[in-house]
């Protein structure tokens, strides 16, 4: 998997499925800056950068994920483009998410 941040959902994903409190990644600084976010919302407890990994400290509440989910939508997914209203049918108002796009307006 080429794309450092769709490794950094998988690997999230993956161990907080495993109800584990730790998930090490790849360092890059776009992974830096989505866990700044995540930790300013309240989604992680914390992380640590290293010269090649960062551990990140992931929040788990009565034995429960604090994530219902978390999902990468890739520029070759079909799904990438999504009105405000489908976003808002798909994963409901109650919802934290992180949206990217390269248009301005």
């Amino acid at each position: 998997m080429h794309n450092k941040l769709a490794l950094l959902v998988s690997l999230i994903k993956i161990n907080l499925s495993k109800s584990k409190l730790i998930a090490k990644v790849p360092y890059s600084k776009l992974n830096i800056n989505i866990l700044k976010i995540l930790y300013n919302e309240g989604y992680i407890r914390g992380f640590k950068v290293t010269e090649k990994l960062i551990y990140i400290y992931l929040k788990i509440n009565n034995n429960k994920p604090i994530f219902r989910d978390i999902v990468y939508f890739s520029q070759n997914n079909k799904n990438n483009y999504l009105s405000y209203k489908k976003l808002i049918l798909f994963f409901g108002l109650k919802n934290f998410a992180i949206i990217s796009t390269n248009i301005v307006y």
